[in-house]
């Protein structure tokens, strides 16, 4: 095509006497116009588009920010716990100046956007617009999802410290129910039953309990038993009368019995009933040395067999 037939398709009044570099220069004058129109009209439509983004950025902030209410309690609660680690006072001051130094730097900022605003076309200031709407929406993801992350965090190690708080709670349930079993079956020492008796139990979350598990020699459940029924068992073991008290015949059982088994305990038991360390805990317990023997010789076997049943 020639020149000048491309300058009528733009639109140019070309008039007599114009030189072909002349009207060279108009076409790509006209064309170049015609290509900042179109750019003006890219970035419009791009701003535009950006907006749309931004307000659904907005609307899953407002989504977060109603989930963060249910978290409310909990960082409270945490808040409270960490009141004698950190200077509260400090921390506030902190984020006071924090919040007077980004104020600061915005109110910096805008001036000189301003400024360079004003010293732009309207194609790059729209270009500006929209690399400062990318900013904003990316900046805005950003800590959406630093805060998102720091409060599942807070969220995990507040869960952790729960579960800590209910297994312990639990244990001490157990606890107190294997002293009531042994105290309603006449054990010598509730608490001692409970040193002797306790890692056999196994609770299962199902059910919310614990109890006791009988395996044979290939690990197959043949039944289960409450705590009062294992407790009941182990105290009727032969190898652990010593731990329960007689009510047919008390001075009996005190004198026969720890006489009879006084010369076994010195012979042949690794414990020795004239060790300070025995007599002392065997006082804290309410027994005589002898009998006191008698109840880490049954804890001993007791984890020899658990040893066994585990391996």
């Amino acid at each position: 095509m020639d020149l000048e037939a491309r300058a009528k398709e733009l639109g140019i009044d070309v008039q007599e006497g114009v030189t072909q570099d002349e009207l060279k220069k108009l076409i790509a004058d006209k064309e170049n116009e015609q290509d900042d129109s179109k750019d003006v009209e890219y970035w419009r439509a791009e701003a535009k588009k950006f907006s749309s983004e931004l307000k659904k950025a907005i609307a899953k902030r407002d989504a977060l920010k109603s989930d963060k209410q249910t978290l409310a309690g909990k960082i409270k609660e945490l808040e409270d716990s960490m009141v004698g680690m950190t200077d509260k006072k400090q921390l506030d001051d902190l984020r006071t100046e924090l919040e007077e130094l980004k104020e600061f730097k915005n109110t910096i900022d805008k001036k000189k956007e301003k400024e360079k605003l004003d010293k732009l076309d309207e194609v790059e200031r729209i270009k500006l617009e929209k690399d400062k709407k990318v900013n904003e929406i990316q900046q805005m993801m950003d800590d959406l999802k630093a805060s998102f992350n720091t409060e599942k965090e807070q969220t995990k190690t507040e869960l952790e410290k729960a579960r800590d708080r209910i297994a312990k709670l639990r244990k001490s349930t157990l606890d107190v129910d294997i002293m009531e079993a042994a105290g309603k079956n006449k054990a010598w020492s509730p608490k001692q039953i409970v040193k002797l008796v306790r890692d056999d139990f196994t609770y299962d979350d199902g059910l919310d309990k614990y109890s006791y598990i009988k395996r044979d020699a290939k690990g197959k459940v043949l039944d289960e038993l409450t705590v009062d029924e294992y407790v009941s068992e182990f105290l009727k073991l032969e190898e652990n009368e010593n731990l329960v008290r007689s009510d047919a015949n008390t001075a009996s059982f005190n004198s026969d019995k720890a006489t009879s088994t006084t010369t076994s305990s010195t012979t042949t038991s690794k414990y020795n009933p004239k060790d300070p360390d025995i007599i002392e805990k065997a006082s804290d317990n309410s027994m005589s040395p002898e009998r006191y023997i008698k109840t880490l010789e049954a804890r001993d076997k007791a984890m020899a067999r658990r040893k066994k049943t585990n391996n």
